[in-house]
């Protein structure tokens, strides 16, 4: 996912501003929303619901930003 977000990107400065530009235009700021039984929140987060709040813009950011190795 991280691989694609940042497709084109030529440093780890574009990289973390196309991960940061995607986040803030296709997933939502929420404060209620549901979280499959069982399911890894983050995951949830990513693929599925596309809706949290700040701890999981934050969660999701690091962890993308880890995948590529930042």
């Amino acid at each position: 996912m991280a691989l694609e977000w940042t497709a084109g990107a030529r440093t780890r400065r574009e990289e973390l501003e196309a991960l940061q530009t995607r986040l803030r235009n296709d997933y939502r700021y929420r404060l209620s929303f549901e979280r499959r039984s069982g399911a890894d929140p983050v995951l949830d987060f990513l693929l599925r619901d596309r809706s949290g709040h700040c701890e999981y813009f934050a969660s999701a950011m690091a962890l993308l930003a880890r995948s590529l190795g930042i």
